[in-house]
């Protein structure tokens, strides 16, 4: 297990980009306290970190700064293109930020949304079959009374969407003791949504926003058990430890889809690369164990990654 420098340039790369301008095509930066990845767990710990982990501030920064840089990528690349121009402006008006989703957000969605998005669908295109029907409430004047009630109403929803995964080399340390360690297997699922109607899509229990209006990203992240607490401090409870990514793995993925979704949904391209399949450099001491993995478990472990590359 190979240490690295505890601490990156989190706008590296956006000092080519004029602040103004991508202030105005992406609007501010989120709020640690209204953006999904804040919830972030780098490793589990909030004092006293290893060489070569970094705090959660940092990562759930890291998260957002790309996520913006790429998001401001392809609204140019579609104010390009005479086509897509309008997709641009929609990507441009679009409040949400990089979210994460948990297996009870999706659960929710799913419910609500007849099933999107699908099972195992990965490098295509879904949608709705037919239009949603919300029940909100909406405020209206009774000008005899002068008083403003709550009026229940239907409001139709539609989707489109995408899903891409991928992955990365990560590390893992454990909450239950001091073990730590590497994996080549690290895998993150993204969800694409678009949401078109005039309200966002609503927890019917909650009130809770779980899609916004225009577009918005989720994505997900897999767990793995520590080999030497697995089956003996916790009894039968599993305990899956969150893993932390390496900033370039941060940029490699964000980077790699908003390539899929500017090639899959518009035609057009974010920079002159493609998807990157290259993986931090690794030499794992011993193989991957399917049975401590999450994403084994729930059928994202497959394919080989390219080599890193070396400029």
């Amino acid at each position: 297990m190979s240490s690295v420098d505890s601490s990156f340039d989190l706008m590296a790369g956006l000092t080519s980009l004029d602040a103004a301008a991508l202030y105005a095509a992406t609007g501010p930066m989120p709020s640690p306290a209204t953006s999904a990845s804040a919830v972030l767990s780098a490793t589990g710990h909030q004092s006293a970190l290893p060489v070569g982990f970094y705090t959660d501030r940092e990562i759930r920064e890291k998260w957002d700064a790309e996520f913006l840089r790429q998001r401001c990528q392809l609204i140019a690349a579609l104010s390009r293109s005479l086509e897509y121009f309008t997709e641009g402006i929609i990507w441009s008006e679009s409040t949400a930020s990089l979210g994460l989703m948990d297996d009870a957000m999706e659960a929710k969605i799913r419910a609500l949304t007849d099933g999107l998005p699908p099972q195992g669908s990965y490098g295509s295109m879904w949608h709705t079959p037919a239009p949603l029907t919300q029940q909100v409430l909406v405020p209206q004047l009774l000008p005899h009374a002068n008083l403003v009630v709550q009026q229940s109403v239907l409001i139709q929803l539609s989707i489109i969407g995408y899903s891409f995964y991928d992955g990365a080399k990560v590390r893992f340390r454990c909450s239950q003791c001091p073990k730590e360690w590497t994996s080549m297997k690290g895998r993150i699922v993204f969800h694409l949504f678009r949401l078109e109607g005039a309200t966002p899509l609503l927890d019917p229990q909650t009130s809770e926003v779980l899609l916004p209006r225009g577009y918005s990203l989720y994505f997900r992240l897999f767990k793995q058990q520590c080999h030497e607490t697995k089956g003996h401090r916790q009894g039968e409870h599993t305990v899956f430890e969150e893993p932390q990514w390496y900033p370039e793995e941060i940029e490699k993925v964000l980077y790699n889809v908003f390539w899929r979704i500017g090639q899959t949904l518009y035609k057009v391209s974010i920079g002159d690369k493609t998807v990157q399949m290259w993986r931090r450099a690794g030499n794992p001491s011993q193989k991957h164990d399917k049975s401590s993995c999450q994403a084994c478990q729930q059928g994202f472990c497959q394919g080989k990654a390219a080599p890193a590359p070396t400029n």
